[in-house]
């Protein structure tokens, strides 16, 4: 949930996990951000898609299994504005994984 409390935008950075061994592409509908994870926010386009990378593999204890370790992720930064207000959806878009419940739900409040 973001507020904006009466203010015209507020600005949110949100870290994106990934503890899986596949690569997931977070969409969020209705606002825009920026993928910040290497830095350089004001040169960095403006998105609503981007790959979030794979966890690193790690040695299982069955042979010829890995198992996730370090989590694949990315920083981004979102400016929520007046226009915002209203309820929405942030999921990954391949379909067999919305199915599967990777959808969450974003309510922008006056």
């Amino acid at each position: 949930m973001v507020r904006l409390n009466g203010r015209e935008r507020v600005t949110e950075e949100w870290l994106v996990q990934n503890y899986t061994l596949e690569s997931h592409a977070f969409h969020i509908h209705q606002t825009h951000f920026r993928d910040i994870t290497r830095g350089a926010e004001d040169a960095a386009p403006v998105l609503d898609t981007v790959v979030v990378p794979p966890a690193t593999r790690a040695p299982s204890s069955q042979p010829g299994m890995d198992m996730p370790d370090v989590p694949g992720f990315v920083r981004l930064r979102l400016a929520f504005t007046k226009s915002d207000v209203g309820t929405f959806v942030v999921h990954c878009h391949i379909g067999e994984h919305v199915d599967n419940g990777m959808m969450q739900k974003v309510t922008v409040l006056e």
